[in-house]
């Protein structure tokens, strides 16, 4: 009976138990990458080092996106002032646009077709920041530190984040 019980330990594999990642840890990994909430995990966690990577990375992700939301804005600005509205003439006015036509006197205006291009294109230049957040919390759930693809190698929000 003895021979069996060696046996069978013998050929148990020697495995060790991957160490258990705090749960608190997860949480505040990924509300690094949900926009303004980065600032949760910046002052709740400061002292866990894999939070706060994932918190900088996250507030590069924030950083950046804010700018290309401001730029967008200034961009679209401009080519709204360069490319004017369409007015519509009288007969290409909608039953709607007829009633608002004869209570205001305004015809209605239609925007550019550049800038409506314009505005398309750069909308779909501000999902790059979803799909990055969204890399972002699949390393973050997975317990990996891996840097976002291209904007996670910028170091200039390195003076807030000295233990990273």
């Amino acid at each position: 009976m003895e021979n069996n019980n060696m046996q069978q330990q013998e050929y148990q594999p020697q495995t060790q138990a991957p160490a258990p990642q705090n749960s608190n840890t997860k949480v505040m990994s990924v509300l690094a990458y949900l926009g303004i909430l980065v600032l949760i995990p910046f002052f709740a966690a400061k002292n866990d080092e894999e939070a706060q990577y994932h918190t900088k990375q996250g507030a590069i992700n924030c950083v950046l996106c804010v700018a290309y939301s401001i730029a967008t804005f200034i961009i679209n600005f401009v080519v709204g002032l360069i490319f004017k509205p369409i007015q519509k003439t009288v007969e290409q006015i909608s039953y709607a646009d007829a009633l608002n036509y004869y209570t205001t006197g305004q015809l209605p205006t239609t925007p550019h077709p550049v800038a409506t291009i314009v505005s398309v294109i750069l909308g779909l230049g501000a999902l790059f920041f979803t799909v990055l957040a969204i890399i972002g919390i699949v390393n973050a759930v997975k317990g990996e530190k891996k840097e976002l693809p291209i904007i996670g190698k910028l170091t200039f929000l390195d003076k807030f984040f000295p233990n990273v």
